[in-house]
């Protein structure tokens, strides 16, 4: 959404194009800030995640899709918070956040299936405890790539005209 003071509130629109560019450089982003996040990991720090889970697992039990994306937004900046690299965070959440804005407003128009998103999010975690780079970059590659890849067959490839 952009914001304009006094003024107006108006819903980003993306084009298929627009959501490949932003989920690859996510991929790679996060990727970068999980394997960061995995080598300065501690218990307590891994506790905040399995939390973060199981909000977003309750979502599903309350089939309520704003406190799912609430929850799944909360999980991933942790990882980012978690890497200690602020810049990487910046970046992150100036790519990340009108994703995750267009996707729920597209996802809230149809009956998506929360189990399937709610199960995705607990190979990161895995992965993140293993502390096996190739395997984090892979849980971060796959859960990104299912998150958009279904929703990139239906945006136009350009962005509508203006009215």
């Amino acid at each position: 959404m952009v914001r304009s003071p006094n003024r107006e509130t108006t819903v980003t629109r993306l084009t298929a194009e627009d959501v490949r560019e932003r989920s690859s450089l996510r991929v790679l982003l996060e990727g970068l800030a999980a394997v960061q996040a995995a080598e300065r990991m501690g218990e307590k720090d891994f506790e905040e995640l399995r939390a973060h889970l199981d909000a977003i697992h309750g979502s599903l039990d309350k089939d309520s899709y704003l406190d799912f994306v609430a929850a799944d937004l909360d999980f991933h900046r942790a990882i980012w918070r978690l890497s200690g690299n602020q810049t990487l965070c910046k970046v992150l959440e100036l790519i990340t956040v009108p994703l995750f804005a267009f996707l729920s407003i597209r996802r809230s128009r149809t009956l998506h299936n929360l189990a399937r998103s709610v199960k995705s999010h607990d190979p990161i975690l895995a992965a993140l405890r293993s502390k096996d780079e190739a395997a984090i970059r892979e849980a971060i590659r796959s859960h990104i790539e299912d998150s958009y890849s279904r929703l990139e067959d239906s945006l136009p490839l350009e962005a509508p005209a203006a009215p």
